[in-house]
């Protein structure tokens, strides 16, 4: 078998599912450049190789953080977020729940305010 095909059904079994053309870019033995240019495009060498085509936008619904909603992302929006919300408001009004750095007590705090003040007022 071709070096190059072999290597991107390596990276599939690597990955644990089929990368797209972005994330073989930057952790596949090849690029994605390399199989458009092998098969005419990302899609055809996809499609060659027996794989799906990967949908570029792909909505996933998840809850907000702050008041629960649901709501869609795109996939690799919520790829790298720790939480999601729907709006700058509940961004804004969400609180998390942290320890203090001196005594060890717990206090809640605005989630964008999260780690920049790690204890509470202590006189």
């Amino acid at each position: 078998m071709d070096e190059l095909i072999q290597a991107f059904h390596d990276d599939v079994e690597r990955f644990g599912y089929v990368p797209g053309r972005e994330e073989q870019n930057k952790n596949g033995t090849y690029t994605g450049a390399t199989y458009a240019n092998r098969f005419g495009s990302w899609n055809e060498a996809l499609k060659t190789l027996g794989y799906a085509i990967k949908k570029h936008h792909g909505y996933i619904e998840v809850e907000c953080y702050n008041c629960g909603k649901s709501i869609q992302k795109e996939h690799n929006q919520i790829k790298n977020a720790n939480h999601n919300f729907c709006s700058q408001r509940c961004v804004h009004q969400a609180k998390v729940t942290e320890n203090c750095d001196y005594c060890g007590e717990q206090f809640e705090q605005s989630y964008t305010n999260a780690g920049l003040s790690d204890e509470l007022k202590h006189p």
